[in-house]
């Protein structure tokens, strides 16, 4: 778990930096290595969620925690479909960053709430 953690927050790091002069493989389909380190990051919080879900299944008080960071998720992935379907401005940039940001601390927060570390 803590490798997912790593990769969301390392993800986001990257997306704020501007990835540097990294060399990174960029996903087939990705329409450049943006598209591919915002592709990962949401591949890495689908895990984490999926994982807290099996976790808080039988912790009701820990649904609305899990719930806030399923929409986050959600509007993460709306940002990032609008981005990668080209539409690349940089409003749509700034909005697919902040949404990458507040969905790993989203997940932070919950795993945190969840006993992890």
């Amino acid at each position: 778990m803590n490798r997912i953690k790593s990769i969301i927050l390392a993800g986001c790091l990257l997306l704020t930096a501007g990835c540097g002069r990294q060399i990174r493989t960029v996903h087939p389909g990705a329409i450049n290595t943006y598209d591919s380190v915002a592709y990962d990051t949401l591949i890495a919080s689908q895990a984490a969620l999926e994982e807290s879900k099996a976790q808080a299944a039988n912790k009701p008080a820990y649904k609305g925690g899990l719930n806030h960071a399923i929409e986050s998720y959600n509007t993460a992935l709306t940002f990032y479909r609008v981005y990668h379907n080209g539409v690349h401005s940089n409003l749509q940039l700034a909005d697919l960053n902040a949404a990458l940001e507040v969905l790993a601390k989203d997940i932070a927060a919950l795993q945190r709430s969840l006993g992890r570390k």
